[in-house]
Parts: structure tokens; C-alpha cells; sequence
């Protein structure tokens, strides 16, 4: 099996350039099969992606934040938020972002609720995601989910066991909270 860092070696390890000298251990192999193990390492990915036209490719790694938001009816106006905290992590063309928001003030727009700010665009518009957790909500039937646009994400409800439902500014109350998670492709 080769190795690609092993005993007999060391040039450079960690950007550093390091006089020639047995290193005692091996840290990466490739087995026969073409497995890549690694012993006590990482893979480390540019921060500027490098895209790559084989998509058998895994090109890309990323962990960050975001800040969600809400709007009713396409405006947010007079909204206002107590915590939000959002993470994401983008391994490809996947993207599995969380959030937890407060809505302090809902406002006075009215209309269809969206969330909006996702870390990435979304390339299917039929992504959906789910909102586990919520409180200070009115008419609420059933557990809330989300279904992706391309920025922005329709909330909605089963509002009987057999209809789904939007769900508008009506459905929030001052002090409205959200936890949820959305798994969607990205280019």
C-alpha cells in the first residue's frame, strides 16, 4: 500500500518546509481498493473553492453562520427579533442549515410567512425543511414545515390530517419562536 506521507520523509508538513528526516509515523495511505485512510489528520479545503467538473468530486467543505429572517407577504415591516442563531454546513452541493429564532415583534406586514437569509441559494425549488420546535403560535395544527424557493422559504402547517396550509401573519404572536432545519442543494 502506498503512503503518501510515511517513515522515510518529511518535506512539508502544515505549510512549513522541514529539513529531510524520518518522520516515525505514517499519516496517510492509500490502500488497494483506493480507500484514503488517514491516521491523526484532516483534510483541509481552500477557502476558495476550487470547483471541480467531475462530479464524483467532493470539491468543497464549510461550516458557518447565517441570520434568518421572516417576512409577511414579501415585507417585513415593524419586525423585530430577540435571539436568532443559525449554523450551516456545506459539504458539496449540500447544504443542512439550522436556526432558532425569536420573533420579538411580528409587525405590521401581512400575507404568507417566508423565511429568507439562508447561507446558500438553493438550485431545487422543492427542498423542505421542518420546524420541530415552535411557540407563541395561534392555529397551529400538526407539526411546521417549510417548502424552498430559490432564496426563500414558504412556512407552512397540515391544518386537517389530509390539507396543508400557509402560514400567515396571523398564525404569529409577539414573542414567536422557531427552531428548524433544512437540507437543500446548492450549486
Amino acid at each position: 500500500m502506498p503512503s503518501i506521507f510515511s517513515a522515510d520523509w518529511r518535506n512539508e508538513v502544515n505549510g512549513e518546509l522541514a529539513a529531510k528526516q524520518p518522520l516515525n509515523a505514517t499519516l496517510s495511505q492509500i490502500t488497494n481498493s483506493g480507500t484514503l485512510n488517514l491516521f491523526g489528520g484532516q483534510i483541509a479545503f481552500p477557502a476558495n473553492r476550487i470547483p471541480s467538473a467531475n462530479p464524483n468530486t467532493l470539491d468543497d467543505y464549510e461550516e458557518g453562520t447565517w441570520t434568518p429572517t421572516i417576512s409577511f407577504g414579501g415585507a417585513s415591516v415593524g419586525v423585530a427579533y430577540g435571539a436568532r442563531t443559525a449554523t450551516y454546513t456545506k459539504i458539496g452541493r449540500l447544504v443542512q442549515a439550522q436556526f432558532d429564532m425569536i420573533i420579538s415583534a411580528k409587525g405590521t406586514s401581512a400575507g404568507n410567512a417566508e423565511l429568507g437569509g439562508w447561507p446558500f441559494v438553493s438550485l431545487h425549488p422543492y427542498a423542505a425543511g421542518i420546524a420541530p420546535h415552535y411557540s407563541g403560535m395561534t392555529d397551529i395544527v400538526g407539526g411546521i414545515n417549510f417548502i424552498m424557493g430559490a432564496s426563500l422559504a414558504a412556512l407552512r402547517h397540515n391544518n386537517n390530517p389530509t390539507t396543508v396550509a400557509n402560514l400567515t401573519h396571523a398564525n404569529f404572536n409577539n414573542g414567536a419562536r422557531l427552531i428548524g432545519t433544512m437540507t437543500y442543494p446548492t450549486t
